[in-house]
């Protein structure tokens, strides 16, 4: 999968190395070598990089106020805040489909098996996003009211 050169999209993964499971550090760095080896350095980033340790709740709310999506494709999980956290910031939620995140009763996230074949969930996601009119709204809001666009369409006409 390669990332067109036009597309503003990125990954940011915000969870941290947790002390749960000695292969996390070598899964992180492989995860590392698969962006470099797809040539997509510059679209996914880990906050695992920048912080030591848990987020402050104020970085947490910044970021879901500016992301697109919940993208959460756990095979475990404790009890899935993130999911509560992208429902209170009326964000759509794309998840596995386990039982600690079906048993928040949020029918309204899209699950999918953590099995299932990437392409498929790649789809799905998709398919929401060019379906959704509010999703729409949002994405082109971001995309014509960012500073740079604004002030190319409407400052730099003027100078």
């Amino acid at each position: 999968m390669h990332r067109s050169a036009s597309s503003m999209s990125a990954l940011a993964v915000t969870g941290p190395l947790g002390p749960h499971n000695a292969n996390n550090i070598k899964y992180f760095e492989t995860l590392k070598d698969l962006l470099k080896q797809l040539g997509l350095q510059g679209s996914a980033h880990f906050l695992a990089e920048l912080y030591d340790g848990f987020l402050p709740d104020e970085v947490i709310a910044d970021f879901y106020r500016i992301a697109d999506a919940l993208f959460f494709p756990s095979r475990e999980e404790g009890f899935g805040i993130p999911l509560i956290e992208a429902a209170f910031s009326h964000l759509p939620a794309f998840c596995a489909n386990i039982p600690p995140l079906r048993k928040l009763g949020l029918s309204d996230a899209q699950f999918f098996s953590p099995d299932e074949d990437p392409a498929l969930v790649a789809s799905m996601i998709v398919d929401y996003f060019q379906t959704s009119m509010p999703a729409r709204l949002a994405m082109r809001a971001r995309a014509s009211f960012r500073w740079e666009a604004i002030y190319h369409q409407h400052i730099a006409p003027l100078l």
